[in-house]
């Protein structure tokens, strides 16, 4: 029955996944495929004019690119920051080992920061996707690290995953095989840290941030914070602008 039941599931996932992965160009945004952007990665990409000097680099959660990454990646492109975003499910469809992980980020970086001609980057996780960039930006390189003037986190947990699961598409504590990201938060600057979480969120980890120097923000609801987006968003900006004064 089990079987059966993973089966269907997976079986309803696959059309969805390929329909998101097409090429596609509306509105300046361009879904890549391996053959256009060279660098093996699903990418999402929200062209606009940088205001900021900033690039952002987006990782969904683990059901793909989903309305609450639409929307924020939207905004930002709204706000004058150029959004790349990654679908975590199509990334993360076969496991990846962190330093995999933590190397095409930093291709990411080079290239997407030369492409927009910026000097500074966003990074912004959602759930899976947050959870998996403390110990990705750990492994950068050193000139990439001083780039980052913000990671925002939106719904970290207390679990690193390298594949996607069921169980994580159910919104289960998965195995956590990567380990705690609150773990590899210790070795980055928490001033350049931004954990929002939604209060009713069963396995949220971002209160465990608040005396630490880094920025923590509540929002009601749970995991999709009420789809307060543009609440999220602002403060992700709002974040930002006050970081790159200093």
């Amino acid at each position: 029955m089990v079987v059966k039941f993973l089966l269907v599931f997976a079986l309803t996932l696959i059309p969805a996944v390929n329909s998101a992965y097409a090429n596609e160009r509306v509105n300046n945004v361009m879904w890549s495929n391996r053959a256009e952007n060279r660098l093996g990665i699903p990418l999402r990409v929200f062209s606009a004019d940088p205001t900021k000097n900033t690039v952002a680099i987006f990782y969904s959660g683990d059901a793909g690119w989903q309305n609450i990454d639409e929307e924020v990646a939207n905004y930002l492109q709204r706000e004058g920051i150029p959004v790349v975003g990654v679908n975590s499910l199509r990334y993360f469809w076969a496991k990846r080992s962190p330093n995999e992980t933590a190397a095409d980020l930093g291709r990411l970086i080079d290239v997407y920061t030369k492409l927009f001609g910026v000097q500074n980057v966003l990074l912004v996780g959602y759930s899976f996707g947050a959870d998996v960039m403390p110990a990705s930006f750990n492994r950068l390189t050193h000139e990439q690290k001083k780039q980052i003037k913000q990671i925002s986190l939106l719904a970290l947990s207390h679990q690193v995953d390298y594949v996607v699961s069921l169980r994580g598409w159910l919104q289960l504590e998965t195995e956590g095989k990567g380990g705690n990201p609150l773990n590899d938060l210790r070795s980055i600057d928490p001033t350049i840290v931004q954990c929002m979480y939604g209060r009713d969120d069963r396995n949220n980890a971002c209160p465990l941030l608040r005396q630490t120097g880094a920025e923590v923000i509540g929002f009601s609801g749970g995991h999709h914070f009420d789809n307060d987006f543009n609440g999220l968003s602002r403060r992700v900006v709002s974040g930002l602008v006050t970081r790159l004064r200093h």
